[in-house]
């Protein structure tokens, strides 16, 4: 169902004269080679994949961890939950490799 949603707002998008859209995360990369194959109509985009974020907390005892963060949005987006540089530069790199263009930072998931 997502994907017939997707693949229809996409087209939308064209005949409406949106020649280029930014995604700010949820497409999946395969959306993109579709456009680029003239399997699906659409327009050019640009993708975020999964946004990052850092971790939340209600105490100290409660912090919200990968496993624990909730979704994004109805389709199911999960971010990827960061702590410190080190984890920031990790999740770019596996986004990148997802087929990202650009990286969107959430600055909190509430």
């Amino acid at each position: 169902m997502y994907v017939h949603r997707v693949t229809k707002t996409l087209e939308t998008d064209i005949n409406l004269g949106f020649t280029t859209l930014r995604d700010a995360a949820g497409l999946d990369a395969g959306f993109r080679s579709a456009i680029e194959r003239d399997l699906i109509l659409g327009p050019r985009l640009f993708l975020s994949v999964t946004p990052l974020t850092q971790p939340e907390t209600d105490s100290e005892d409660n912090k919200l961890s990968p496993q624990k963060a909730s979704p994004r949005n109805s389709l199911g987006i999960y971010p990827e939950v960061c702590a410190g540089p080190d984890e920031v530069r990790e999740a770019v790199r596996r986004t990148l490799n997802r087929g990202a263009d650009q990286i969107k930072v959430l600055k909190s998931l509430s």
